[in-house]
C-alpha cells in the first residue's frame, strides 16, 4: 500500500495469468453466502440475518485489570491473544499499530510477544494495509492469530477458500474481527490534527484516536510533552469530513466471516471514565474454543447479552446506508462490489433504534 497516495501499487515479479492478488482483495466481489458456507458449513438463518452466525452472542471484559485497562472498551481482543500467545496457541498476531517516523499514521505490526499486544492496543480509525503482514507473520511456520477489520477478514476468508496460497492458508490459525462502520484515509487524521487541533504534524509525538479513561478520545501528545485534543463539536464535524468510497459501499458492520467478532459495549449506564465492556460475537467452533477456554484460564470475563445492544451508528450506516448507496450506483450504472445478496431498500420498521434497549421505547 502507498501510504502517500493510499492506493495499492504493485511491487515485484507477478507471473502471467496468476492475478492472486486481485481475486483475493478484498475491494473485489464478496459473496458472502458462500464464504460463511466454507467457513462455517452453513449460512446466516432466518433470525441471523441481521449480525451473521453466530453460535453465542455476549458482553464481556478482559479479568486481567492491567489488560482490561489497555484496551478500548473491555480489551478482549488483547486478552484473547495475549491467552493464545501464552498457551502457545500461535507464535505471532497480526495487529495494528502506529509508524514510528509518522507516529499519527496507522501501520500492520507482528507482534510475537504480550508486551507488543498490549502496547498497540486501543481503536485506531484509519485505513491499514493489515493483510500484508501476513507473509512476515507467517514465516518460518509461524502459526498466527489475525486481527482485522471485515474487509481485511473477508480476504483472509478468500485465500482459504480458493486455497492459494497455501502458506497463509494453514499459517492462520483464527481471525478475531473488528466491528466497523467505516475507514478514514490517513488525510482526514493529518486534516484533524492540522486543522481540528492546530498542530503542525512535525511536531506530533504520539497519536490516540480513543485515549485516556473510557470511552477515549482523540488526542495528541507533542513533542513538548502538551496534549492537545478538539473540541467535541469539531470532533463531529472533521470525523464526518473523509471516508474512502468503498467503505461506503460494504455491507459488513459485524464481521460476519470471523471467528470471533468484537465490538463496543453501549449501555445507558456506560459513563465517561466507568470500565468499558466489549460486545463478542462467537460464529465458529474455533471461535467457541478460543473464548471459552480464555474464560477457564481466567483471562475473560463473559455474560449473556441482548442483540440490541450490538446495534450502533455503524450497523445503520453500513445495513441500511451502504444498502441505498449500492441500490443507487447499481441505477446509474456505476462499477459497484456484489455481495451476492438481494439489496432492498430497508423500511423503517427494521431500523436498529427499534432493537436497542432502553433507547427505542417510550414511557
Amino acid at each position: 500500500m502507498d501510504y502517500e497516495t493510499e492506493e495499492p501499487r504493485l511491487d515485484g515479479y507477478c507471473g502471467d495469468r496468476c492475478q492472486l492478488c486481485y481475486e483475493v482483495c478484498p475491494g473485489k466481489d464478496i459473496d458472502l453466502p458462500a464464504l460463511c458456507q466454507a467457513a462455517f458449513g452453513r449460512r446466516p438463518r432466518a433470525e441471523e440475518q441481521k449480525l451473521g452466525v453466530n453460535r453465542r452472542v455476549l458482553k464481556g471484559h478482559a479479568a486481567q485489570p492491567e489488560i482490561r485497562a489497555a484496551g478500548t472498551g473491555g480489551g478482549v481482543v488483547s486478552a484473547l491473544l495475549v491467552y493464545a500467545l501464552n498457551e502457545k496457541l500461535i507464535d505471532a498476531a497480526v495487529v495494528t499499530g502506529m509508524k514510528t517516523d509518522q507516529p499519527w499514521r496507522v501501520t500492520p505490526l507482528v507482534a510475537t510477544d504480550c508486551h507488543t499486544i498490549l502496547a498497540n492496543a486501543r481503536s485506531k480509525y484509519a485505513t491499514s494495509p493489515t493483510n500484508a503482514a501476513l507473509p512476515e507473520a507467517a514465516e518460518g511456520g509461524r502459526r498466527v492469530g489475525l486481527v482485522g477489520l471485515p474487509c481485511q477478514i473477508h480476504g483472509w476468508r478468500k485465500i482459504q477458500s480458493l486455497d492459494r496460497p497455501r502458506k497463509l492458508k494453514t499459517a492462520v490459525q483464527f481471525g478475531i474481527g473488528l466491528f466497523c462502520g467505516v475507514g478514514s484515509p490517513h488525510i482526514g487524521t493529518e486534516h484533524m490534527i492540522v486543522e481540528g487541533c492546530d498542530v503542525p504534524l512535525d511536531q506530533v509525538a504520539k497519536l490516540e484516536f480513543r485515549g485516556g479513561p473510557y470511552p477515549g478520545r482523540f488526542q495528541v501528545t507533542l513533542k513538548d510533552g502538551r496534549v492537545v485534543a478538539p473540541s467535541p463539536m469539531t470532533l463531529m464535524v472533521y470525523g464526518t469530513t473523509f471516508f474512502r468510497d468503498r467503505c461506503l459501499m460494504c455491507l459488513d458492520y459485524s464481521n460476519e466471516l470471523a471467528d470471533v467478532a468484537v465490538g463496543d459495549f453501549y449501555h445507558p449506564e456506560m459513563k465517561p471514565g466507568a470500565l468499558g465492556w466489549s460486545v463478542i460475537i462467537v460464529r465458529s467452533e474455533k471461535g467457541e474454543a478460543l473464548v471459552e477456554k480464555a474464560r477457564r484460564a481466567g483471562y475473560l470475563h463473559t455474560e449473556p447479552v441482548e442483540e440490541g445492544y450490538l446495534m450502533g451508528t455503524g450497523y445503520e450506516m453500513k445495513r441500511h446506508g451502504a444498502v441505498w448507496r449500492l441500490i443507487q450506483r447499481r441505477a446509474h450504472g456505476w462499477p459497484v462490489p456484489d455481495y451476492h445478496q438481494s439489496l432492498t431498500v430497508p423500511l423503517p420498521s427494521t431500523r436498529a433504534a427499534e432493537a436497542i434497549p432502553p433507547y427505542g421505547k417510550t414511557g
